[in-house]
């Protein structure tokens, strides 16, 4: 991690710091520590240290690579910036997803059009876009 900007390192430290406190496991970001006074950083002084790191060591960390590979996989895709799409080829990504025959949506889904379309300028699938608007519908509007 040494050739990591510290805000970036920052991140990652509580992407490994939520994994292990979602699934009470030994708080491993408290084994890195300052190298001036070896211990970590202000926001784990909540934690007993000296427990959680022999806790840390001790811990067969093997038994949760899998899982965290599929926890940092997640973690990295929800802080990524969606690429927001152009407004005329959001038009036609929806355009073509409505008149698929494929997908079908109750007619009121057409009101809600513009929202659809920012949706899908905002990153979201075509398909998540479409499904949150129609969930939006009552069953007096969806006629």
């Amino acid at each position: 991690m040494a050739n990591l900007i510290p805000v970036r390192m920052g991140r990652i430290l509580w992407v490994i710091y939520d994994f292990v406190a979602e699934r009470d496991l030994p708080r491993l970001t408290l084994i890195i520590v300052s190298a001036g006074d070896q211990y970590p950083g202000s926001a784990m002084w909540q934690h007993d240290c000296a427990a959680e790191q022999q806790r840390c060591f001790a811990f067969d960390w093997s038994t949760a690579d899998q899982a965290f590979d599929r926890y940092g996989q997640h973690s990295e895709k929800a802080v990524t910036p969606v690429q927001r799409v152009p407004r005329e080829q959001a038009k036609q990504l929806m355009a073509g997803h409505y008149h698929d025959p494929l997908n079908v949506y109750p007619s009121g889904i057409r009101a809600l059009r513009e929202a659809i379309i920012e949706n899908i300028m905002n990153g979201l699938s075509v398909a998540e876009a479409f499904q949150i608007e129609a969930q939006l519908l009552t069953p007096s509007t969806q006629a």
